[in-house]
This record gives C-alpha cells, sequence and structure tokens, in this order.
C-alpha cells in the first residue's frame, strides 16, 4: 500500500539520480560483456580448437533481467555449446550488491567426455577460490551459502553422479571487476582450452 511508504521511500521517488546511474551501471556491464564476448570467440578461433561447429552458438547470448532473488542481474553465456538438451558453456554474471562471477557449467551425458576432461585438470588444480555447486539448481549463483563447497576432484565427481551436472564458479568481487575481462579470459583459457574440453 502506498501509505507504507516512509519520508525515504518518497524521497527516493522524487530523485531520478539513482535510476539513471543504475541505467549506466547496466550498460557498462553489457557493453563489458559484449566485449568479453568477442575477445573469448577469437581466443578459440586463434587456438585453432579442432570443435564439432554444429554445437557452437558464435555469439554467444547476453541477457538481464530485475529480479534475480529480488536484485537486477546481466548474464552471459559464451561459448555456448549445445546437444539437444546437454550443453557446456561458460557463464559470467553480474549481481547487483552481491559480486560477479564466472562459472564453467557442463550438463548432460553428451558432454561426459568434457566432464572427464575438466575432472582431470581439477585434480592438478584444487584451488580455494573456485566452488562447485552441490544442488540440481543450475541457476544458483550465491556462491557463500552452504549450496557451494570448494572445488575438489571428488565432490565432482559424486556431483556428476547424482545430477550428471558440473559448475564450477569463481566469484570476482566488485573491488576487482576492473580486472574482469582478464579473469574471464584466464579462466576460459586454462578450464576450456589448456584442459582441451571440446576436443573431439
Amino acid at each position: 500500500m502506498l501509505s507504507d511508504l516512509d519520508k525515504n521511500a518518497l524521497a527516493f521517488l522524487s530523485d531520478t539520480s539513482p535510476m539513471l546511474l543504475k541505467k549506466k551501471i547496466i550498460q557498462s556491464m553489457e557493453s563489458e560483456f559484449g566485449q568479453i564476448a568477442w575477445a573469448m570467440a577469437h581466443k578459440f578461433e586463434w587456438n585453432n580448437l579442432n570443435i564439432n561447429k554444429q554445437w557452437l552458438n558464435k555469439s554467444g547470448k547476453i541477457s538481464k533481467g530485475e529480479n534475480h532473488q529480488d536484485l537486477p542481474f546481466v548474464v552471459l553465456d559464451t561459448p555456448f555449446y549445445l546437444y539437444e538438451k546437454d550443453f557446456l558453456l561458460c557463464r559470467t554474471l553480474f549481481w547487483w550488491g552481491k559480486y560477479c562471477s564466472i562459472s564453467l557449467i557442463i550438463k548432460g551425458e553428451h558432454f561426459e567426455r568434457s566432464f572427464n576432461a575438466a575432472l582431470k585438470m581439477l585434480k592438478q588444480n584444487d584451488k580455494q577460490e573456485l566452488m562447485l555447486l552441490q544442488t540440481a539448481d543450475l541457476w544458483n549463483n550465491d556462491l557463500k551459502t552452504e549450496n557451494y563447497k570448494q572445488a575438489d576432484h571428488e565432490t565432482a565427481q559424486f556431483i556428476w553422479a547424482k545430477h550428471k551436472h558440473f559448475k564450477m564458479s569463481r566469484s570476482i568481487p566488485f573491488a576487482e571487476i576492473n580486472s574482469m575481462h582478464c579473469i574471464c579470459l584466464e579462466f576460459v583459457e586454462k578450464w576450456i582450452i589448456e584442459a582441451r574440453l571440446l576436443q573431439q
């Protein structure tokens, strides 16, 4: 009810600057994600990956909304490899009031070879900043809940056996947002190219 609005809420209604600033931030994130998508696509071309091009959505996909757990968000899914209901992608997320993150997501038996390649790399590179989703909901992005735990290959094997998916994420705090471009490309370089996830 409008009668529930206090003086602070009414003052906010009269101030256009917060909404204009929010619009500017969202537009900046969309632009940054577009540049990251372009850089990722070219990184794959430069590395001459021998992959099945029929799986590849080259342009990636940028989407946004206002209500991811009540907060605005922008998402970039690229590279995106799709086979029927199975897929493999990197998801870069800007989540208002939380953080940014980049995730490697592998779903379905068609990409089991890719999961095994990621698992092999994980055995050699257990890192504290990498987190594994333990639940069935791939849209769960809250890395600071019990739904995530520090990445290790044994947990990854258990989750794959249970859900036939693998989601490994790295948080990018807003304090590191100016380095996000480099962090995302380094993530892709290591966990897709160096790990040879997409080789036929």
